[in-house]
């Protein structure tokens, strides 16, 4: 194993690598003339990493003297290979002599230091136990369940508060308040009653405040949720400055129910203005605010008593509980020679939830003898993605490695070592989760204020991060700046204080108005880039970009602005660029992009077409995220997909406005290109939008017979995600069975055939199912015994919800979707309602869209009443009744409608693979610590 970087080690692994790798003959004789001279000390500095992972490994490192000589050591791993770095594009002999004499200096002072004072360095009994690396195994942990640390009882008042329409008064808009100190629940208890009722109504958003809100940036994040981030408010209006967000939120929400939850309030005067986009009505809406101040909390609610809910520390039998729970997995006591120490981490936790689960997991892992060095330096980099939002694992995983945290392990790939370090986080609830798949597969998430706090604390005094926002006008640094976060939200004069210098700066990560930005020339060797963008419509129409093109170093870049930006012309210069993600409108794509050799991870907006010829260039891709137009694209670009050998993740985000003709043979060559993709693990086709506007609108009728086969499908495939619009066969293909490792597929159908079920039922792996059928059947639809054993969410969309589930049926089924006509219902019944949910046992929550047009009333009522037995008859049997959420609508939702109302019930049903891939958080998906 070869170590990378490390918030303890500095550069110092990554370097010695370096080191190993002699300079190519193309690179001059300046530096192999720097390699040279590096390596007559290379002994010092190899034992001065030696005695940092042994400092690194105590459990405190008991002198202030070893501190200093850490950051010490650290320093100056990083200037050598930040020199080396700088050579590289321009040398100078007599520089180079002088630098490598002060380095050698350097290296064998703090050598020397170290090993005068070596003999108080290591004390067995602080040392942390042997421990095996939870990153030698290529194989992903399964991931914990969440919602068990929820307060039930607290989650059960609060939802009938949510609930209660009885009487005239109940019908108004009615705001409560969660409050308690940090640590106490409230987010979990808010994130509970969201995933229990939020489908009872027909807007919904999750937005998180904080004790510093960007304000513009909290309204967007709402309205994304409420209406689907393509909606023409967010694309037409891109740099809408707040007033005018406040007002298409208002009228988002007119005439309809709407739940929205602020969480973590600090101030009144935010309320007061967040106020403005609520309009008080007669539909039952409801609002909910968490604070750690009473005082707010009764502010919102108008100080009525009955609407405040305070969050109690957990009493010692809940807490040992817990905390039981989360080191054993069960309830159970703890064996004899655990007792005294868990009764004394109990106590000192003092009731607080997210102390105790956080040290039940460490003890967790104490237990499994994990290894903890590479996930503290993985975890101090949170504070600058983390702070007051939330991320996803793919944007993590990616930065981690760009960053270089990943140790490198013989035959495994970087990224999913990353993955197991993000799960291992996970595990240890050391982080908060936001978007949780039906698997429990967590894809996006937070950190808790004060871990947050805590994470920055230890950050800057270790020199790994410096975190700033727009009221920190000037700060006292002594040394250089290696990594930077700049948090300037709505603010449009906020500087970076004079005083630190961007030469060393290795990662930058930018939120604000692109006025604010920093000359990014001077960020000569940064290695990440993240920019999060708000225009500004008094400033350029264009926000240029193009001298990004110098940072010759740079591995990841991620652009997301709300204004159309400049890409650099000539942008193949960024030879060592991996990651590549723009969130932003381009006004040309650069033709030379194909020339980025090494280029593993391809993110493009919408109407962004990709050049001619493009596969055959771009053979590292291992994802590629892009839009293509399948009328006006040519067939030899569709068949240059063929020659990326090394792809993983295709999502094509596709669009229809001319040849129904070429559409038939674009699919036909699609169907042969994807046979080809022997890695592809992931395949979504995604209906585009152009000029704000759904291309659904413009889809021919004649895809709903669109069909393309293959003999053999991709061996790895894990899931397929095929939009209606792009891709409707006849009946399930017959490849589809051949695909055994499939765990989520979204498919539509014309009808379904003989055995068809059978055939879905027999993928062992697969987790998530969404089924489109257009045609009624003829048959009822039968889910078996033996089928489904893994199935977690299921999704069904059909003009006739004629369903059978017999006893034992899919025993892991949490959640069930459906939509289906009522009309006729109380005359055919029992055929044209489904029967038998009550053999779910292990079913949470169903969801019903059922279109009301030409039914009658007793048609909605028997409708009405087949999907609430399920409760009536688990009540019976004593068995705990899942949630129903039903919703009535004029007409039977179609795919179009669907995609248009992404943020209503789409995004908590099911996760769209583009939501996943671009790191946009659409809502609450299943549980929240």
């Amino acid at each position: 194993m070869e170590m990378g970087f490390s918030a303890w080690t500095g550069a110092m692994g990554s370097l010695l690598r370096k080191l190993n790798s002699p300079p190519q003959a193309g690179d001059g004789g300046h530096m192999e003339a720097a390699y040279e001279g590096i390596h007559s000390f290379r002994d010092d500095l190899e034992e001065s990493h030696g005695f940092l992972r042994e400092l690194s490994e105590l459990e405190e490192t008991t002198t202030m003297a070893d501190k200093c000589w850490m950051k010490e050591v650290r320093e100056l791993s990083y200037d050598i290979e930040d020199f080396l770095d700088e050579i590289a594009l321009a040398a100078d002999a007599m520089l180079i002599a002088g630098k490598v004499s002060e380095f050698r200096e350097r290296a064998q002072e703090a050598s020397q230091r170290r090993r005068r004072t070596r003999y108080g360095l290591c004390h067995p009994t602080s040392r942390r136990s042997s421990r095996r690396r939870c990153s030698s195994s290529s194989t992903r942990r399964p991931p914990p369940r969440f919602g068990a640390d929820v307060d039930v009882a607290a989650a059960d008042e609060v939802a009938r508060w949510v609930a209660n329409d009885d009487g005239e008064e109940e019908l108004g808009l009615k705001v409560a308040g969660v409050v308690g100190a940090g640590g106490t629940g409230k987010t979990a208890l808010a994130g509970e009653v969201y995933r229990r009722l939020g489908g009872q109504f027909e807007r919904r958003a999750f937005v998180r405040a904080a004790e510093k809100t960007d304000l513009r940036r909290l309204l967007r994040d709402m309205l994304s949720q409420l209406l689907g981030r393509h909606h023409k408010h967010l694309q037409d209006h891109a740099c809408v400055d707040t007033p005018d967000l406040v007002k298409f939120i208002r009228e988002s929400l007119y005439h309809r129910r709407y739940l929205i939850i602020i969480d973590d309030l600090w101030s009144t005067s935010l309320w007061n203005y967040l106020r403005r986009a609520f309009p008080e009505d007669n539909n039952s809406s409801r609002i909910i605010i968490t604070s750690q101040v009473e005082e707010i909390a009764s502010s919102c609610c108008n100080y009525h008593s009955g609407s405040i809910f305070k969050m109690r520390h957990l009493t010692t039998d809940n807490s040992r509980k817990l905390f039981s729970r989360g080191v054993l997995g069960s309830k159970d006591g703890f064996p004899g020679h655990f007792r005294e120490i868990s009764a004394d981490i109990i106590n000192r936790c003092g009731g607080l939830p997210l102390a105790i689960v956080n040290a039940a997991s460490l003890l967790a892992s104490q237990l499994a003898v994990m290894d903890e060095q590479e996930h503290w330096n993985i975890y101090n980099s949170l504070a600058s993605n983390l702070r007051r939002n939330s991320t996803t694992e793919d944007d993590l995983v990616k930065q981690w490695v760009a960053e270089g945290f990943v140790d490198v392990i013989k035959d495994q790939d970087l990224e999913e070592i990353a993955g197991n370090y993000f799960d291992e986080l996970v595990e240890r609830r050391m982080v908060q989760p936001v978007d949780v798949y039906y698997d429990n597969k967590v894809i996006s998430c937070t950190v808790h204020s004060m871990v947050h706090d805590f994470i920055a604390h230890r950050s800057i005094e270790d020199n790994f991060i410096i975190v700033l926002d727009n009221s920190q006008n000037s700060i006292e640094i002594s040394d250089e700046v290696r990594r930077l976060s700049l948090h300037f939200g709505n603010a449009r004069y906020a500087k970076t204080p004079e005083n630190i210098s961007f030469s060393q700066v290795r990662t930058l990560g930018f939120f604000g108005a692109t006025r604010c930005l920093p000359s990014v020339a001077e960020f000569k060797i940064l290695r990440v880039l993240i920019l999060y963008a708000l225009g500004d419509k008094r400033g350029p129409p264009v926000v240029d970009l193009h001298i990004i093109g110098e940072l010759h170093k740079l591995r990841y870049l991620k652009v997301s602005c709300d204004s159309r930006i400049k890409l650099p012309t000539r942008i193949s210069r960024l030879k060592c660029l991996e990651t590549l993600e723009i969130e932003a409108k381009v006004t040309a794509l650069p033709s030379d992009i194909v020339h980025l050799t090494r280029l593993l991870h391809l993110h493009l907006p919408d109407e962004t077409n990709l050049p001619d010829g493009f596969g055959k260039y771009m053979t590292t891709l291992v994802t590629l995220v892009a839009y293509l137009d399948l009328s006006g694209s040519s067939i030899e670009n569709v068949e240059s997909l063929v020659d990326l050998i090394n792809l993983q993740d295709l999502h094509l985000t596709c669009c229809n406005l001319q040849s129904v003709q070429l559409l038939w043979e674009t699919m036909n060559t699609f169907g042969f290109v994807i046979e080809s993709l022997v890695n592809l693990k992931s395949l979504s086709l995604a209906v585009g939008f152009l000029n704000g506007t759904s291309s659904t609108d413009h889809f021919s009728s004649a895809t709903t017979r669109m069909s393309w086969q293959m003999c053999t499908p991709p061996p790895l495939l894990q899931r397929i995600d095929l939009s209606p619009h792009v891709c409707t066969f006849s009946t399930l293909p017959n490849w589809i069975r051949e695909v055994g490792s499939l765990c989520i597929l979204k498919i539509a159908v014309r009808k379904l055939g003989d055995g068809d079920m059978d055939v879905l039922g027999g993928l062992s792996a697969l987790t998530v199912l969404s089924l489109h059928v257009s045609d009624a059947p003829e048959e009822r639809i039968i889910f078996r015994e033996a089928g489904f054993p893994v199935l977690s969410y299921l999704k069904l969309r059909c003009s006739v919800a004629n369903l059978a589930f017999e006893e034992r049926a899919m025993p892991r089924l949490r959640r069930l979707v459906l939509g289906f006509r009522a009309a006729g219902i109380a005359e055919q019944q029992p055929g044209r309602t489904p029967v038998g949910m009550e053999h779910l046992l292990s079913l949470e929550v169903v969801t019903a869209r059922i279109d009301a047009s030409c039914a009658n009333e007793a048609d909605r009522m028997a409708a009405e009443s087949a999907l609430r037995n399920v409760v009536k008859a688990r009540n019976l049997f004593g068995g705990i009744a899942p949630v129903v959420n039903i919703r009535w609508v004029d007409r039977q939702i179609t795919s179009t409608e669907e995609s248009k109302t992404v943020g209503e019930d789409q995004p908590a049903d099911y996760p769209t693979a583009k939501n996943e891939f671009s790191g946009r958080r659409y809502g609450f998906s299943d549980a929240h610590l």
